[in-house]
């Protein structure tokens, strides 16, 4: 796509086609989209307590559609909408409901003088958390920095005879305000917390349709009025399909998901989506 300025030159980009991914790290930074095997699902499940005569739905996800200048290489950037929904149908119990608009940049350093670390990655992220009703109100600002070492297997597969598998350390912070609460259990204060961030994948050679992640993450506070959070989220998943469009996912959670605190703790059976 050509763009004029007002500076009377064209600028060229192109927009990926729109994504539909279970997170927003899922995206290869500075490189094509993850195939569809390798990239996380969107998952949509159904539970139902026969004993109690209960049942819930959750939908997770995230939509987005990153931007790629041919004029700048080093420079993506990704609008996106996620999505973390439970609703109880037979219950007047309130489910997680998270709704958070991103605008993230993406840059890339390259350092061509160090052996040991190839690039860094830089993501900034202005979010709006909120919910489905608008009840609450979060701006925040998200960093995230990951290196790119090939030698240590960042940023590549890493063979184990029958398996395979690759990890992605990353330091993670996020600056932020509440604006508005749904009540008064929530924090109503500014808030910054910074920590590491872990991402595991494991597959078979032979048999790549199995898929299992896992995904740590401990946020320390360095504001006394907000508190600090943390969340381990595991999942097992098998494609459907040739096109890996469609998975059976086993996933558990533990903790907080965002800045929204909204504490997790469940396993879960459903479909995985992913476009």
């Amino acid at each position: 796509m050509l763009v004029s300025n007002s500076k009377g030159f064209t600028r060229k980009y192109h927009a990926v086609n729109l994504l539909v991914r279970g997170n927003l790290e899922s995206l290869s930074l500075f490189a094509d989209a993850k195939p569809l095997s390798a990239a996380s699902a969107a998952s949509l499940s159904f539970s139902r307590d026969f004993n109690d005569g209960k049942s819930w739905s959750t939908v997770k996800g995230v939509l987005m559609r990153p931007v790629k200048f041919d004029t700048e290489p080093n420079v993506i950037f990704i609008p996106s909408v996620a999505l973390n929904r439970t609703h109880y149908t037979e219950s007047t119990a309130k489910g997680t409901d998270t709704l958070i608009l991103r605008a993230a940049v993406d840059r890339l350093y390259p350092l061509p003088k160090l052996e040991s670390v190839e690039s860094l990655n830089f993501r900034f992220n202005p979010a709006y958390i909120t919910d489905t009703q608008f009840e609450t109100a979060i701006v925040s600002a998200e960093f995230q920095l990951q290196p790119s070492a090939t030698h240590l297997g960042i940023g590549k597969t890493i063979p184990a005879k029958a398996f395979q598998f690759n990890w992605l350390p990353n330091l993670f912070s996020e600056y932020g305000r509440v604006l508005r609460q749904e009540n008064d259990d929530e924090e109503q204060s500014r808030f910054f917390r910074i920590g590491p961030r872990l991402e595991i994948e494991f597959w078979l050679r032979n048999f790549q349709q199995l898929r299992a992640a896992l995904s740590a993450q401990h946020l320390f506070s360095l504001r006394p009025e907000s508190r600090s959070r943390k969340s381990v989220e595991a999942s097992l998943s098998l494609a459907l399909d040739g096109t890996g469009h469609l998975a059976l996912q086993v996933k558990y959670v533990n903790g907080d998901s965002s800045a929204k605190l909204e504490d997790e703790h469940f396993w879960t059976l459903g479909l995985g989506v992913k476009y």
